[in-house]
Protein backbone atom coordinates (compact mmCIF):
# COMPACT_ATOMS: atom_id res chain seq x y z
CA UNK A 1 0.00 0.00 0.00
CA UNK A 2 1.36 3.66 -1.19
CA UNK A 3 2.59 5.61 1.79
CA UNK A 4 1.76 9.31 2.49
CA UNK A 5 4.40 11.40 0.89
CA UNK A 6 6.25 12.65 4.05
CA UNK A 7 7.03 16.55 2.93
CA UNK A 8 4.69 18.48 0.89
CA UNK A 9 8.07 18.81 -1.16
CA UNK A 10 8.27 15.10 -1.66
CA UNK A 11 7.11 14.10 -5.18
CA UNK A 12 3.11 12.84 -5.24
CA UNK A 13 2.53 8.95 -5.18
CA UNK A 14 1.00 9.40 -8.77
CA UNK A 15 1.63 11.68 -11.78
CA UNK A 16 -0.44 12.03 -14.10
CA UNK A 17 0.57 12.20 -17.86
CA UNK A 18 -0.18 15.80 -18.04
CA UNK A 19 1.47 16.67 -15.30
CA UNK A 20 4.58 14.57 -16.55
CA UNK A 21 4.52 16.48 -20.22
CA UNK A 22 4.20 19.82 -18.15
CA UNK A 23 6.95 19.02 -15.82
CA UNK A 24 9.01 18.14 -19.22
CA UNK A 25 8.02 20.69 -21.25
CA UNK A 26 9.19 22.98 -18.14
CA UNK A 27 12.74 21.41 -18.49
CA UNK A 28 12.65 22.20 -22.09
CA UNK A 29 12.09 25.72 -21.49
CA UNK A 30 8.96 25.78 -23.13
CA UNK A 31 7.26 28.19 -20.94
CA UNK A 32 10.29 30.58 -20.60
CA UNK A 33 9.41 33.02 -23.20
CA UNK A 34 5.19 33.61 -23.28
CA UNK A 35 3.85 36.87 -23.63
CA UNK A 36 3.40 38.30 -20.49
CA UNK A 37 6.28 36.19 -18.48
CA UNK A 38 7.24 37.60 -15.13
CA UNK A 39 5.32 40.74 -15.43
CA UNK A 40 2.55 41.06 -12.80
CA UNK A 41 -0.94 40.14 -14.32
CA UNK A 42 -2.68 43.48 -15.39
CA UNK A 43 -5.54 44.13 -13.76
CA UNK A 44 -5.70 43.05 -10.23
CA UNK A 45 -5.69 46.04 -8.43
CA UNK A 46 -8.31 47.14 -10.77
CA UNK A 47 -12.61 46.99 -10.12
CA UNK A 48 -14.18 43.85 -12.38
CA UNK A 49 -15.72 44.95 -15.47
CA UNK A 50 -18.04 42.47 -16.59
CA UNK A 51 -17.22 43.64 -20.32
CA UNK A 52 -13.46 44.07 -19.72
CA UNK A 53 -13.10 41.35 -22.66
CA UNK A 54 -15.42 43.55 -25.04
CA UNK A 55 -13.53 46.46 -24.54
CA UNK A 56 -10.06 44.72 -25.17
CA UNK A 57 -11.24 43.05 -28.38
CA UNK A 58 -12.41 46.44 -29.50
CA UNK A 59 -9.48 48.09 -28.42
CA UNK A 60 -7.01 45.23 -30.11
CA UNK A 61 -9.06 45.11 -33.67
CA UNK A 62 -8.39 48.96 -33.80
CA UNK A 63 -12.78 48.83 -34.32
CA UNK A 64 -13.09 52.47 -32.48
CA UNK A 65 -10.43 53.80 -34.99
CA UNK A 66 -11.86 52.26 -37.81
CA UNK A 67 -15.40 53.16 -37.28
CA UNK A 68 -13.79 56.88 -36.43
CA UNK A 69 -12.33 57.16 -39.65
CA UNK A 70 -15.44 55.64 -41.72
CA UNK A 71 -17.77 58.77 -39.95
CA UNK A 72 -15.34 61.18 -41.33
CA UNK A 73 -15.03 59.44 -44.71
CA UNK A 74 -18.61 59.34 -45.01
CA UNK A 75 -18.48 63.28 -44.05
CA UNK A 76 -15.66 63.70 -46.72
CA UNK A 77 -17.50 62.16 -49.91
CA UNK A 78 -20.98 63.50 -48.86
CA UNK A 79 -19.77 66.94 -49.61
CA UNK A 80 -17.55 65.36 -52.69
CA UNK A 81 -20.50 63.62 -54.13
CA UNK A 82 -23.03 66.88 -53.92
CA UNK A 83 -20.79 68.14 -56.87
CA UNK A 84 -21.70 64.82 -58.87
CA UNK A 85 -24.61 64.70 -60.75
CA UNK A 86 -25.22 60.85 -61.07
CA UNK A 87 -27.49 60.30 -57.69
CA UNK A 88 -27.64 56.49 -58.21
CA UNK A 89 -23.29 56.85 -57.87
CA UNK A 90 -23.56 58.81 -54.99
CA UNK A 91 -25.96 56.78 -52.95
CA UNK A 92 -24.37 53.61 -53.86
CA UNK A 93 -20.67 55.10 -52.19
CA UNK A 94 -22.59 56.36 -49.19
CA UNK A 95 -24.75 53.55 -48.77
CA UNK A 96 -21.25 51.31 -48.76
CA UNK A 97 -19.66 53.39 -46.57
CA UNK A 98 -23.30 53.30 -44.15
CA UNK A 99 -22.87 49.34 -44.22
CA UNK A 100 -19.31 49.10 -43.25
CA UNK A 101 -20.21 51.35 -39.94
CA UNK A 102 -22.85 49.52 -39.06
CA UNK A 103 -21.17 46.34 -39.47
CA UNK A 104 -18.49 47.90 -36.92
CA UNK A 105 -21.70 49.24 -34.55
CA UNK A 106 -23.56 45.50 -34.54
CA UNK A 107 -19.89 44.34 -33.68
CA UNK A 108 -18.89 46.73 -30.62
CA UNK A 109 -22.73 46.04 -29.30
Amino acid sequence: MPTEPESPLDPPLYESVIERRIGEAMERGEFDHLPGSCKPIEGLNVAYDPEWWLKRWVTRENLTDLRRELVAQRTRETVRLRANVDPAVNSERLAHIEARITAIDERLH
